[in-house]
Order: structure tokens, then C-alpha cells, then sequence
């Protein structure tokens, strides 16, 4: 009995860890917060195109993450800043631009997102978006991260358990 509990105690862990992707993390926050979502690839199409400037990006994340490294372009905003403080800052890039809001996975992103909405029900959600998978599919997907100093391999893992989602460059 005791053999089948230690084989169980390190098996079952292993198991947990291999499911514990980013597909399944992007499904999850999806289920619990129902907002609209680009891609990764979407958003690289655009930013990299010629619809560049009718995108504005919002980094939903801590001051040292965001230092470490960003999308190219991005304003950053604490993920507890006051909703009425953004839009009295941001309404008008909110009313003429596609903004799309990230975080490290798109949790704090989305949840951000969601306050936004119900705050002011007159913005369009059609014109709003989450990033899906966050900073981290973007970097999976090899797209550029940058930060004071330009373009960087480096990136915020957030911390050692979510860091595990970050394919190495």
C-alpha cells in the first residue's frame, strides 16, 4: 500500500505539470471571462502592416514586468489602476483606435477588460480586445519583445510556476 501512495505521490504531480500548458490556461480564462480575443498571429499581421496606427495596446501588468520586456508600442497600466481614472485618460483612444489589452497569459488583461465594459457601456466591445495567451504566446509564437534598450530575448515570467509556460529562446 505504502509503494502504491509514493508511486501515486510522484506520478500524479508529473501528470498535473504535463497538462499544464498554455492552451489549457487560454481555454480556462476564456470560459471564465467571456470577452473578445485576437491572436497573437492577428495582431503581428497588424502591427507589423499598414493598419499599424489604428491599433493602440495596453500592457495590463506590474512596473517590472513591463520593464523587462513589451510589445513594441504598448502604454503600460496597473492592473488596479481606477477604471474611471483610464478612461478619463484613454476615451479618446478608446473611441478611435482597436485597442487590445495583454497581460503575461490574459487573465489580468481580461478581468481589466471586463471592468472597462461594464464601467462604460457606450464603447463598442467590438473595438476592444484581449490578447489571447497574453505576452507569452506572443513569445512563443517568436515575436518581437522590446524594451528600453530595443528588441530583448528576455522576458517577466511572473513568477516560477506560470514561468513554466515560456518556451525558451
Amino acid at each position: 500500500m505504502k509503494r502504491i501512495i509514493f508511486i501515486f505521490a510522484i506520478i500524479f504531480p508529473l501528470f498535473v505539470l504535463s497538462q499544464f500548458t498554455l492552451d489549457l490556461v487560454e481555454k480556462q480564462i476564456a470560459r471564465a471571462h467571456p470577452v473578445r480575443n485576437v491572436s497573437s498571429d492577428w495582431l503581428h499581421q497588424v502591427l507589423f502592416g499598414r493598419d499599424s496606427s489604428q491599433v493602440v495596446l495596453f500592457d495590463v501588468r506590474e512596473e517590472k514586468e513591463y520593464n523587462m520586456s513589451h510589445l513594441p508600442g504598448a502604454i503600460r497600466i496597473s492592473p488596479h489602476m481606477d477604471i474611471q481614472n483610464f478612461l478619463e485618460k484613454y476615451r479618446p483612444e478608446l473611441r478611435s483606435h482597436q485597442a487590445v489589452f495583454y497581460c503575461s497569459v490574459g487573465k489580468r488583461s481580461s478581468e481589466f477588460l471586463e471592468r472597462l465594459l461594464e464601467a462604460d457601456t457606450t464603447l463598442s466591445a467590438d473595438s476592444l480586445a484581449n490578447l489571447q495567451g497574453g505576452i507569452f504566446r506572443w513569445y512563443n509564437n517568436r515575436y518581437p519583445v522590446v524594451n528600453d534598450s530595443g528588441e530583448t530575448d528576455q522576458i517577466h515570467p511572473f513568477n516560477s510556476f506560470w514561468g513554466q509556460l515560456i518556451k525558451k529562446r
